[in-house]
């Protein structure tokens, strides 16, 4: 797979897929996909995104501009939930949880209504900005545990080319 950050210079916004849940030390967890990888690549960014999460929410947001192009939080899963029956959680954090018991962002599927909110949040960025061409991976669909065929008909009746979807 080719590296999303090659692209840094060359557009106007990469994005971050995100959970919202920020660790005590202030650090938003960046544990898993790209995520992982831009905390690994930008010393710092989870910091930087724990504190914009403590200052303005769990929401599509910048979180730093390099050469040109903005990275960009957009956000797949809320911040936390309490456990029930409904709660979807990835794989890996089956098990971990009972009901009752308060479950970060970070284990949980990725969310719809969240996409489709960050979706939106995202085409207001592009619409203000002027951006010309924004690139993302599929959201939710990694980590997330959701599958490409439920979240790119979401998607579709929000984006427009200036955004446009790879990997």
């Amino acid at each position: 797979m080719n590296n999303i950050f090659d692209n840094i210079g060359k557009v106007d916004g990469i994005c971050i897929t995100t959970n919202g849940f920020v660790k005590s030390n202030g650090r938003c967890v960046m544990g898993r996909g790209i995520a992982l990888s831009a905390r690994d690549t930008f010393k710092n960014i989870d910091l930087e995104l724990g504190k914009l999460i403590q200052k303005h929410g769990n929401i599509c947001q910048t979180i730093r501009f390099i050469k040109g192009t903005y990275l960009i939080a957009f956000p797949v899963k809320t911040a936390g939930e309490i456990m029930s029956e409904d709660t979807l959680l990835v794989n890996h954090h089956i098990g971990r949880f009972r009901p009752g018991d308060f479950v970060p962002g970070y284990a949980l599927k990725a969310d719809l209504k969240t996409i489709e909110r960050s979706a939106t949040q995202l085409m207001n960025m592009v619409n203000t900005c002027s951006w010309n061409k924004v690139l993302m991976t599929k959201p939710g669909c990694f980590n997330g545990g959701l599958d490409w065929d439920v979240v790119k008909p979401v998607l579709d009746t929000i984006l427009d080319e200036r955004v446009e979807v790879i990997f």
